[in-house]
């Protein structure tokens, strides 16, 4: 585990498809911290990081709770345009449904994550909208498909078109988006919970990601992440040692997100961090100002 090898992370995403087939996690009290050795916020997704092979959202939350997640993510359908029209509506009533019903068998145990499904932005606003009236507070994202592909806009349009039903009061977590890019300007939009698989799936393909190495403020201010942020990394040679390279550059953006909203300065770190095209591009949904710190 990585976090095992000096390298820190707020929190990690482990998939319940892996739970339920690794001999480790059964028949155990112990908790999912207690487990893997690690002491961050545990997400515990409801399949194998999109469609699950589990069909029982009661199953998937019960080894949620079972094993004392920090946050649960709901089971439920993806939703995708190429669907026809009817087997779209079949899966949304089902989203709704297991989203009412684990949120009364829950009653409050454990955190639970509600994932916004649609195929257009009707449907995402409607499913934002009931899901908000059964008193959800988390809300999961869809976004492996825009960082993969690089499609910066049409992702700030998905998430702003949800955030506008959902409010700036709750939790957002934009799940499978591991782009840099998108991480930064996401940062400044009001998400605050990333994941990605990107560190290792880039390095079974022998490749290093692009090493970005500076300050979000311009003039480093001598707090401890600073130096993690202008680390210069020496180039990787072994597939171990890409997963860790890459790993290590994708906590660096988020540590330049997070000191450039401490301090009042992601509005100047933007242009910068995306460069001229990406920024112009952008710059018409950017002019919201950062949440808070806290």
């Amino acid at each position: 585990w990585f976090w095992k090898h000096g390298i820190k992370s707020d929190g990690v995403l482990i998939s319940y498809d892996v739970l339920i087939e690794d001999s480790r996690f059964q028949n155990t009290k112990k908790s999912i911290k207690n487990l893997l050795g690690f002491d961050g916020a545990v997400i515990i997704d409801s399949g194998g990081f999109g469609i699950s092979k589990e069909e029982d959202p009661i199953a998937v939350y019960t080894k949620q709770k079972a094993l004392n997640a920090d946050i649960g993510i709901l089971l439920d359908k993806v939703i995708l345009p190429s669907q026809s029209v009817a087997m779209q509506k079949i899966f949304m009533e089902i989203v709704l449904k297991n989203a009412e019903n684990i949120f009364k068998r829950n009653n409050n145990k454990i955190r639970l994550m509600a994932v916004v499904q649609g195929a257009d932005d009707k449907q995402q606003r409607y499913c934002a909208e009931e899901l908000k009236k059964l008193g959800y507070t988390i809300y999961g994202i869809p976004l492996s498909n825009f960082s993969k592909n690089r499609k910066y806009e049409e992702a700030v349009k998905k998430f702003l078109n949800i955030k506008n039903v959902l409010g700036d009061s709750v939790i957002f977590h934009g799940l499978g988006c591991g782009s840099r890019t998108l991480i930064a300007v996401f940062s400044h939009l009001g998400i605050s919970i990333f994941d990605s698989s990107n560190y290792y799936k880039a390095a079974m393909f022998g490749e290093a990601i692009k090493d970005i190495t500076f300050c979000a403020l311009g003039k480093s201010i001598n707090k401890k992440e600073c130096a993690s942020c202008l680390h210069k990394q020496s180039q990787p040679k072994t597939y171990e040692e890409k997963i860790f390279y890459n790993l290590v550059e994708i906590q660096k953006e988020i540590t330049r997100s997070r000191c450039a909203i401490e301090e009042g300065k992601m509005k100047e770190y933007l242009p910068v961090r995306l460069g001229k095209t990406v920024y112009n591009k952008l710059e018409k949904y950017l002019t919201i100002s950062s949440p808070s710190p806290s």
